[in-house]
């Protein structure tokens, strides 16, 4: 039985790309190594930044690099952020059944907050874990068993929503049943093959899905 609902953040419940690209430029720039492609840039979505460095600079200390990325960010990042159309429809589905919601993300928690916030649907996550809350970024589950003993189910009966095999590897590595979009670069044979209960096209198919789920 599903008595709650968690979340990635970036390509599932909000589009961070211009964000991201920006911010990786700036602190490569800053650097004076070169700069990989958008779509190389775009690939490290969802990574820990200093195993997005490693594979965008390999060879550079990752350190200063995070830390200029983090000082573009704090900047601009949030500003660029763009919510997708059925993130708040499905929150407030969520809501209205009673099943908390919540993040689990490698991004950092006050920037999350800081666009739900400025949506105005921060009252509707119970829970916001972000990559500072933990010491081992996903796809360890630390963070999604955190979320879990916060809410106070187990992790058989939350959901685990994303869009990457990264999402579906912390999702089993903590017990969690795993429905993943296809709103990411990850293609529809991947997430199936990674442990998907159910890939969707859009958020908006959630809820029903869900509901469909064999009781356990």
């Amino acid at each position: 039985m599903v008595r709650a609902v968690l979340f990635d953040f970036d390509y599932t419940l909000a589009d961070s790309s211009r964000g991201t690209v920006e911010c990786l430029s700036y602190a490569l720039e800053r650097a004076g190594l070169p700069l990989p492609g958008r779509q190389a840039m775009l690939a490290t979505v969802g990574l820990a930044l200093p195993e997005a460095f490693a594979r965008l600079a390999p060879g550079a200390p990752p350190g200063p690099l995070v830390e200029l990325f983090a000082e573009r960010a704090d900047r601009v990042m949030a500003d660029l952020i763009d919510l997708y159309p059925d993130t708040a429809p499905t929150l407030q589905a969520l809501w209205k059944r009673g099943w908390p919601a919540g993040v689990v993300s490698t991004k950092f928690r006050r920037r999350i907050e800081q666009v739900m916030r400025r949506e105005g649907l921060l009252d509707l996550l119970a829970v916001v874990v972000g990559g500072e809350d933990v010491l081992r970024p996903k796809p360890d589950p630390e963070g999604l068993l955190w979320a879990c003993r916060r809410l106070d189910v187990e992790p058989g009966e939350v959901v685990y929503v994303g869009d990457s095999v990264i999402d579906g590897q912390t999702a089993r590595a903590a017990g969690a049943p795993f429905i993943a979009v296809t709103s990411g670069p990850t293609t529809r044979e991947e997430l199936q093959a990674c442990g998907a209960v159910a890939v969707l096209d859009r958020l908006a198919q959630l809820v029903a899905t869900i509901e469909r789920l064999p009781r356990r």
